[in-house]
């Protein structure tokens, strides 16, 4: 059905959205080159990332002598820089910055990830359905609440929702009757 059911597959989901490519079991009929180039790229790449892995593991190993300001600051020149090369302009930079800024405040406040890319996969899909929702219901709400499956719906999402925060009171108030 295309709806990913982890953060990696829902990482390769909005890169193949991103490229126009809808994902699902069309997919290999409609656009074969893709999942074979990838197959194709893993073959390659899983040998080679041994090799890698086993004659660089005491070279690679040394990165963990280096100080934590000196590393952090080659890591965000190489980000700046990075970011300025894509287009020659400041404006990849400044959004590179804000960007990480949120990124940073959503990793203090124990964000998890898979939800937010999960919104960034669905969202456009999501947003287009409830579009179309709308023009068939004359931009009027209520065809959500009239049609029986959107009230089922409804209903599961409320109990799911509701279901945790109910479970975790009826909880407490079970272990305070019990002295």
């Amino acid at each position: 059905m295309g709806i990913p059911g982890s953060s990696a597959t829902a990482v390769l989901i909005g890169a193949l959205t991103i490229q126009g490519v809808t994902a699902g079991p069309l997919l290999f009929t409609n656009h074969p080159e893709i999942p074979y180039s990838i197959f194709a790229a893993l073959l390659l790449a899983v040998p080679l990332m041994l090799m890698m892995g086993l004659l660089g593991s005491r070279l690679f190993s040394l990165v963990t002598l280096v100080p934590n300001h000196i590393l952090s600051t080659v890591v965000l020149g190489t980000a700046v820089l990075g970011s300025y090369a894509i287009n020659g302009n400041m404006f990849g930079v400044w959004t590179a910055l804000v960007f990480g800024i949120i990124g940073y405040m959503l990793r203090i406040m124990k964000f998890p990830l898979p939800p937010l890319v999960l919104a960034l996969v669905l969202g456009q899909m999501c947003e287009s359905n409830f579009r179309k929702s709308l023009l068939m219901g004359g931009g009027r709400l209520n065809i959500f609440f009239t049609r029986p499956y959107a009230v089922i719906i409804i209903i599961i999402t409320i109990i799911m929702f509701t279901g945790p925060f109910i479970k975790k009171n009826s909880k407490n108030k079970y272990k305070r009757k019990k002295p």
